[in-house]
C-alpha cells in the first residue's frame, strides 16, 4: 500500500456478512477493527474468516486489528429509569458488592475504588458525559459532589483521569481473548487505557513469549500515558 493514511473499519452485527465486508475491502477499508469488548468468540471467529475470504478475493491487503477491552470500570445496577445527578448534589460512591443503588449510593464494579482515588480528583460518568468531584474518602466509599449532571443508568462507564489504577492493563478476559486472536494470527493487538510504557511491554512479552510478531497498537486515553508518550511510542508499533 502506498498510501500511508489508513481507513480502520469497526465490524460488528451490522456487517457480518461476506457481501458487507467484500464491499468495505472494495471501498477501500486496509484495517478490519474487532471488539473485543463485544461479541463471543465465535462471533469473532466468524468475523476473522469474513475478512481473510473478503482480502482473498478482491486481492486487496486487509489487516485485521483486535482491540481488547481492558480494565473497563461501570456503575453497578441503578432503577429501570435511571438516577438523576443535579449539580452541586452529593452522592456516595461505594464499591462494596451489594451495596444498594439509590439517589445517593452509586455502586461502582471496582473494589478498590477508594484506595486508587483522592480529594480533589475528578471521576467521569457515561463516557464523561457526567462529571463527579471526590470531596472525602471515607473507608470504602467516596463522598463526591456533582458537577455537571444527567440521569445515570446501569452498566454505563466510569472513567478516572488522572488517576492510576491498581488493576492490571491486562484483565483475565483480555488474555483469554489475546490467546484468540494469536491463535487466529491477527496482524495487530491493540491495548486499551495504557499507562506507561511498562503495560505496552508487558503485552509485547507474552505474544513473544507466544511465538508471534504480532504488532502492538498503543491506545492513548489517560492524561498520564501523554505524559509518557515517548516511551510509549518507543515500546509500540503504532498509537
Amino acid at each position: 500500500m502506498t498510501r500511508r493514511t489508513k481507513i480502520v473499519c469497526t465490524l460488528g452485527p451490522a456487517s457480518a456478512d461476506s457481501t458487507t465486508v467484500r464491499g468495505l475491502a472494495e471501498a477501500g477499508m486496509d484495517v478490519a477493527r474487532l471488539n473485543f469488548s463485544h461479541g463471543t468468540h465465535d462471533e469473532h471467529r466468524r468475523t476473522i474468516e469474513l475478512v481473510r475470504e473478503a482480502s482473498a478475493s478482491t486481492g486487496r491487503s486487509v489487516a485485521i486489528l483486535q482491540d481488547l477491552q481492558g480494565p473497563k470500570i461501570r456503575v453497578g445496577p441503578m432503577p429501570s429509569r435511571g438516577i438523576p445527578l443535579e449539580p452541586g448534589q452529593r452522592v456516595v460512591l461505594s464499591g462494596r458488592p451489594g451495596s444498594r443503588p439509590d439517589a445517593s449510593v452509586i455502586r461502582i464494579d471496582y473494589p478498590t475504588l477508594a484506595r486508587d482515588v483522592s480529594e480533589g480528583s475528578v471521576i467521569l460518568l457515561d463516557d464523561g458525559r457526567m462529571e463527579l468531584r471526590i470531596l472525602e474518602v471515607q473507608g470504602e466509599e467516596i463522598l463526591t459532589e456533582v458537577v455537571v449532571g444527567g440521569t445515570l443508568r446501569s452498566r454505563k462507564g466510569v472513567n478516572l483521569p488522572n488517576i492510576r489504577t491498581s488493576t492490571p492493563a491486562l484483565t483475565d478476559k483480555d488474555l483469554a481473548d489475546l490467546e484468540l486472536g494469536l491463535k487466529h494470527e491477527v496482524d495487530f493487538v491493540a491495548l486499551s487505557f495504557v499507562r506507561d510504557e511498562s503495560d505496552v511491554v508487558d503485552l509485547v512479552t507474552r505474544v513473544r513469549q507466544a511465538g508471534h510478531r504480532t504488532g502492538i497498537i498503543a491506545k492513548i486515553e489517560k492524561p498520564e500515558a501523554v505524559d509518557r508518550i515517548d516511551a510509549i511510542i518507543e515500546q509500540s508499533d503504532g498509537i
